[in-house]
């Protein structure tokens, strides 16, 4: 029997209240709160505070990392009108949790904005990114969503204006013309007909009728193919050719489509994706940058290739959701990329993939057919220019081991050493030789040690927690011929989150990040270790450029 953590009476007070006991779903304009006509002094509540992530296992959007405390937390709550607390409940998959905790805040700024006093004062909409198309794209904020029929304010354009707006009509025949995508939701849908857009008091106004999302695959039975490595090459395992199927080859599904360009594949001219596109166009904009790779998985994930051909399915179709999306640096024309995501068996999955940036190639002829001139103009584009950087969280069982000594002891005497391994050839012959000495030490929570083991860990889990374990390379005495001496450190770190791990320079920006029951692998150790060459010789070059400029200064 499973025990609910249901809310309290007080928590239910507040979450009533705070939107003035009006339902949050879109459209619904319902007051759930009003006198009893029968009796004087009592009042009716025709209202529901519904749990965003479900109270017991087994219930919609149930997420077993989370406390009973916060399942019965007020941020885990929204409060609904009887008939739409059944409806988001009863239609799971149409409904996720950042969509929900989205129309919650809409309707407490609504409420806000209606009180008397404070009628004048502006309180910001919280917005969510919609796709109409690759040159269609904005900033904005549910108004209503009936059963098939949605309707957003339009906030802020980030691809397209007014005039798209204008232009935007629904073709049968154009695949890049008859889908929405909500950022919120991780969904996307085919349009049916009807399409409007007004301009009202809210400001730009659209309507769209959509048609049920399609049906998702299950991952574990989606075949066999044959594996292949971070070079795109098929790998050779005990004299044969390496096979996967189920969630790896799911996994390796993801990086092919987001490695090919859309249009580049003559065969199938409307498969592939924008990732490298928005990658050029956004890697100075991180957070932008991973909204929209999310938005272009979900399109893949929701959209057919052919949106014509009823037979069709979308590439990614046995994905259901996805939650989180981080895009890393490049290295070597390759991006990791973490992605939590919720399978099509509704299983939880963390893993970071690594996608292949497109590089055209001026003779490659590619056939855009019907293509709108946005897509056209990407690919008339300079190719790409060629920068060598010297350079889960939701997983149903891996939730449940958060960070622990057991799996930092592991990365301290496994990974990180074969890091340091891997780059130290490469060190000995192009780095140290510029130097009159170096030195190597390893640290835990920056406290450097010229010497650490695991005995010393060990007694370091007893005594405090670990946020980060680190090694670093200092460099003294730069002897180059010509240039004044200099000293250099650079450092690589392991960053321990609750419910994954994050290598790197700094956390802002990670190489790699994994859950913690796995390992980096052979090919992510090689590409950590260059990236650690790489970010050592950076920091060198750029040494050397400010010595030299402060020299002529002189």
């Amino acid at each position: 029997m499973n025990i609910r953590d249901n809310f309290s009476l007080e928590t239910k007070r507040l979450l009533g209240s705070r939107v003035a006991f009006h339902c949050c779903y879109p459209g619904c304009s319902i007051i759930t709160i009003g006198p009893n006509t029968t009796e004087d002094k009592k009042v009716v509540i025709l209202g529901e505070a519904a749990h965003i992530h479900a109270a017991a296992p087994g219930g919609p959007r149930y997420l077993p990392s989370m406390t009973s405390e916060e399942r019965k937390s007020f941020e885990n709550g929204i409060w609904l009108c009887r008939q739409h607390a059944k409806l988001i409940d009863a239609n799971y998959g149409n409904y996720s949790a950042a969509t929900l905790q989205q129309w919650k805040k809409v309707t407490e700024a609504e409420a806000y904005r209606q009180l008397k006093e404070l009628g004048k004062i502006k309180v910001p909409d919280p917005t969510t990114i919609i796709c109409l198309n690759p040159s269609l794209m904005f900033e904005g904020i549910w108004k209503a969503a009936n059963k098939n029929s949605w309707t957003f304010i339009v906030k802020d354009f980030i691809y397209g204006d007014i005039n798209s707006l204008r232009d935007y009509g629904i073709k049968t025949d154009e695949p890049f013309n008859n889908y929405i995508i909500v950022e919120s939701q991780g969904d996307g849908r085919l349009l049916s007909q009807h399409f409007e857009w007004q301009r009202n008091d809210d400001g730009l106004e659209i309507c769209v009728d959509v048609y049920p999302s399609v049906i998702r695959r299950d991952p574990n039975f989606i075949g066999t193919d044959f594996a292949t490595g971070l070079d795109g090459d098929i790998i050779i395992e005990n004299g044969d050719f390496k096979k996967v199927s189920g969630k790896e080859l799911a996994k390796q599904l993801i990086e092919r489509n987001l490695s090919i360009a859309l249009g580049s594949w003559r065969a199938h001219p409307t498969a592939g994706s924008l990732f490298t596109i928005y990658y050029n166009e956004h890697k100075n904009n991180r957070t932008l940058l991973n909204r929209l790779i999310k938005i272009e998985i979900t399109r893949l994930i929701t959209i057919p290739v052919n949106p014509s051909d009823p037979t069709d399915q979308p590439e990614l179709s046995f994905i259901n959701r996805i939650h989180e999306v981080i895009v890393m640096e490049e290295l070597d024309n390759i991006v990791p990329v973490y992605i939590s995501l919720e399978w099509g068996d509704k299983s939880i999955w963390s893993d970071t993939v690594h996608v292949h940036l497109h590089v055209n190639d001026p003779e490659e002829e590619v056939n855009f057919q019907d293509f709108p001139d946005f897509i056209k103009e990407m690919f008339d584009e300079e190719p790409l220019e060629q920068m060598k950087r010297l350079t889960a969280k939701f997983n149903q069982e891996e939730m449940q081991e958060k960070v622990n000594p057991t799996a930092i002891m592991k990365i301290f005497t496994i990974s990180l050493p074969a890091i340091m391994e891997k780059a130290e050839d490469a060190l000995n012959a192009e780095v140290y030789p510029l130097f009159d000495s170096h030195i190597i030490y390893r640290s835990i929570n920056n406290d450097s040690f010229n010497y650490y083991t695991s005995y010393d860990l060990e007694l370091g889990l007893m005594k405090y927690s670990i946020q980060q374990i680190g090694v670093t390379i200092k460099l003294n005495g730069f002897k180059k011929a010509g240039s004044k001496a200099f000293d250099v450190t650079s450092d690589v770190f392991i960053y321990f989150n609750d419910y994954n791990y994050a290598i790197g320079a700094s956390k802002a920006e990670p190489w790699l990040i994994k859950m913690y029951h796995q390992l980096p692998t052979s090919d992510e150790i090689i590409r950590l270790a260059n990236q650690l060459i790489n970010s050592v010789i950076r920091k060198i070059n750029q040494k050397i450029i400010d010595t030299e400029r402060s020299a002529r200064r002189i």
